[in-house]
């Protein structure tokens, strides 16, 4: 049987399968988190929105935290890149890296569209949420690592469940999806889609003179699907997606937690911090604290050392700690300088069930050492809806936002989705926040 009819197959029966209370609620808790972790970037996304905007079309989606419209593909691709630049976002453990929530900005604007409810919008979720990590699993199992493919057959999954689970709308919104999750790929689109003032802009900045040619995926990457490494599409995937409370890379949560709870515990002066890791964080991130002058801000999220070093001093990360600052701050390159690490192969074969490391600091009055292999916010040590409402409350400021929108998320199986933009056209604006005029 073709890829194709085979996941189709898969994606029917996932539709029509009955949900669960418990999953229902994983899935709008992931809903919940993906907005307030778009919200973080709303102000960025704002200066450009109203220059990708269309000069025609159907304005059928709004955009978040906006009482404006647009044609649903822009709106699409205009919130999804509000989540994207998040450091928050849920990730599926594997050794590739993978953010199912990634679809969810694309299924709202098309369930607006197609006027849903938000039961239609939690089927849609918790489709792509199965498909895309059961492929996260097969690609790690196989080694056939193909970046953004999970993701990419997440998205599609997620908007053929609103709108018509058929091969040939399925390759289409597969071609849609690669666009929207890839950097480049975004700029060919917004060129090809209208000819807006900005899109026209990014095309001679990028030099994209020529439309990309459609993305076909090679059936030889999922050549086993019945065979060997058989896909169990059923078995519950969405509860292994992990949330994270804190802006940090994906694996660094250990590390983090670690060193948060040092920095009450440590006596004396620092001689030095021994760290063990996995060597999947090796591989996946920047391991001996290559910070210099030129660092950009992905490269400080991805460092174990600096990451390290200022939860150290300054506690639990945010998005304003990754800037210039803090890269040039003294004490934090000086800890960097006295960090020491090394992979550990039992550590390795622990993950992804479980994320471990250790950090042992040795100084002028003894040794402090500490090892977390669940953090928190691991899907072993999941966050409950309070724990999600109080990170809601740390990112956003602003308790009657938060409240209303979780109340509306925890509520929204009949609710139209109609309503819920309405909702997010509530959301405080950021920057009357940062210059002191939000609500608290």
């Amino acid at each position: 049987m073709e890829f194709d009819s085979l996941l189709l197959q898969e994606i029917r029966a996932l539709n029509d399968s009955e949900l669960t209370f418990d999953v229902t609620e994983e899935i709008k808790k992931r809903i919940y988190d993906t907005i307030i972790n778009s919200w973080t970037n709303e102000k960025n996304i704002r200066s450009i929105a109203g220059g990708l905007y269309p000069s025609y079309g159907k304005q059928n989606s709004t955009i978040f935290f906006k009482k404006e419209r647009a044609i649903t593909e822009y709106v699409s691709m205009i919130n999804t890149m509000m989540l994207e630049q998040s450091n928050c976002r849920d990730f599926y453990p594997s050794r590739m890296e993978n953010h199912p929530s990634d679809a969810i900005p694309s299924i709202i604007a098309h369930a607006e569209n197609e006027a849903s409810k938000g039961y239609d919008l939690i089927k849609a979720v918790y489709g792509s949420y199965q498909i895309s990590s059961t492929f996260s699993e097969f690609i790690e199992k196989t080694g056939n690592y193909k970046s953004g493919i999970p993701q990419s057959i997440g998205i599609a999954t997620g908007i053929c469940l609103i709108h018509d689970v058929k091969a040939e709308f399925f390759r289409k919104m597969l071609n849609y999806s690669i666009n929207i999750g890839d950097e480049e790929r975004k700029f060919y689109y917004f060129n090809k889609y209208r000819s807006s003032y900005y899109a026209r802009e990014l095309s001679f900045l990028y030099r994209l003179n020529d439309a990309l040619p459609d993305v076909n995926l090679d059936p030889n990457i999922f050549k086993n699907m019945e065979g060997e490494h058989f896909l169990d599409f059923k078995k519950d995937r969405v509860s292994k997606n992990v949330m994270k409370y804190y802006e940090v890379d994906d694996l660094l949560l250990s590390a983090v937690e670690i060193a948060n709870e040092m920095r009450e515990n440590v006596k004396g002066n620092i001689l030095n911090i021994g760290i063990v890791i996995p060597e999947i964080i090796e591989m996946r991130n920047i391991r001996n604290g290559e910070i210099n002058d030129n660092t950009d801000i992905k490269s400080m999220i991805r460092s174990l050392k600096f990451v390290v070093a200022y939860t150290y001093f300054y506690g639990l990360p945010r998005s304003e700690s990754y800037n210039e600052s803090f890269l040039n701050d003294i004490n934090i390159r000086n800890l960097m300088d006295k960090m020491k690490i090394r992979t550990s192969d039992d550590y390795d074969k622990l993950f992804p069930e479980f994320l471990p490391t250790k950090l042992t600091f040795q100084t002028d009055q003894g040794i402090y050492e500490k090892e977390i292999d669940v953090p928190y916010g691991y899907f072993r040590n999941p966050m409950t809806w309070n724990d999600l409402k109080n990170k809601g409350f740390r990112l956003i400021r602003n308790e009657d936002f938060v409240n209303s929108l979780m109340d509306f998320i925890k509520n929204i199986d009949d609710k139209s989705i109609e309503e819920l933009v309405e909702v997010l056209g509530n959301a405080p604006i950021k920057e009357q926040q940062e210059s002191g005029s939000g609500s608290s």
